[in-house]
């Protein structure tokens, strides 16, 4: 099971995170996955994922109660064609001096299967990185815990019961969840708004 616990702030993206922690805002501007893999101690030197297979979509960068920068993201196999493990998942924002790059980077030797959309639709995986921004010797990021029901989770857990669609992803939205044009949204109760 991949756990991505190799996550590395670029040398670029520490230098964008003492432009934060001066005031800039952070703005990501794509993620990717990737199939290759480097030694760890050049994830650093990277301004790019090693075979980049496809874009992952990016959510709201949220902050929680303990402070903390949430970065939620989704991997579909929309449109893949070819298997792939995805060992790097690469995120990009923009610099204010140095237009898009490569603001940190995980990696795992494990990595995440992403089999073609023919033979899993609807396949997704969403992942959360947590980042704590503050004095820039205590910055630190890591992955979130895997606590989210994904819609292959649910695939999985009620295909015996046979009527999936209707009570997990149906367009009504049931569990606060639907899936819809090609992406999974969340029920917001305190704006009443997908």
């Amino acid at each position: 099971m991949t756990d991505w616990s190799t996550v590395v702030y670029t040398k670029q993206g520490l230098a964008l995170l003492a432009k934060l922690v001066a005031g800039s805002t952070l703005t990501l501007t794509q993620i990717n996955s990737g199939a290759g893999m480097v030694p760890e101690s050049d994830l650093q030197d990277l301004t790019a994922v090693v075979d980049p297979k496809q874009q992952l979509l990016k959510y709201p960068i949220i902050i929680n109660a303990n402070q903390q920068v949430e970065i939620p993201m989704l991997l579909k196999n929309t449109g893949v064609t070819v298997e792939y493990t995805a060992h790097q998942i690469g995120v990009h924002a923009l610099d204010p001096d140095n237009g898009d790059i490569l603001f940190f980077i995980a990696q795992d030797g494990t990595g995440e299967d992403v089999p073609t959309e023919a033979a899993s639709p609807m396949f997704s995986v969403s992942f959360t990185f947590l980042s704590q921004f503050g004095n820039a010797s205590q910055i630190t990021m890591q992955m979130a815990p895997k606590d989210e029901l994904t819609y292959k989770m649910a695939v999985d857990l009620f295909a015996p019961i046979g009527h999936i669609d209707e009570t997990i992803a149906g367009e009504a939205g049931a569990h606060g969840f639907r899936y819809k044009d090609e992406s999974l949204e969340r029920y917001d109760k305190t704006t009443g708004k997908w």
